[in-house]
């Protein structure tokens, strides 16, 4: 169906009447997809999500809006795994391999968010 047309090229100029016939195919494809993909997108999105969004009728500028959007978020995110790293306690239940594995796994996740967490800082 060709939909990641309109995420991978520019979208070109308008079409004039001096516009050859190759040109103007082009064009309609990718306007084509451009239209199906943004039908697509929002139709697969929580209204929540939808309400924060600006209105596109580009799908790579709406990707990029979304992008954006969730950046954000990624913040508030690292903020919740550090609190949970710094305010983490073995309770005795469970084995105290259990308990480095999760502080391991919370570490691993800060670091894919690009926070930096020394080793240090773990076993301390």
């Amino acid at each position: 169906m060709d939909l990641d047309l309109a995420l991978r090229e520019d979208q070109p100029a308008a079409i004039t009447d001096a516009s050859i016939a190759d040109q103007r195919v082009k064009f309609e494809r990718r306007e084509r997809a451009n239209r199906m993909l943004m039908m697509i997108m929002k139709k697969a999105m929580a209204q929540s999500v939808k309400g924060g969004i600006p209105k596109h009728t580009n799908a790579k500028a709406f990707l990029a809006a979304i992008g954006e959007k969730f950046k954000e978020s990624e913040k508030a995110e690292a903020g919740t795994f550090l609190t949970q790293l710094t305010s983490m306690n073995f309770d005795g239940v469970g084995s105290v391999r259990e308990h480095i594995v999760k502080m391991a796994d919370l570490a691993q996740k800060l670091k894919d968010l690009e926070v930096a967490v020394t080793d240090q800082c773990i076993w301390h």
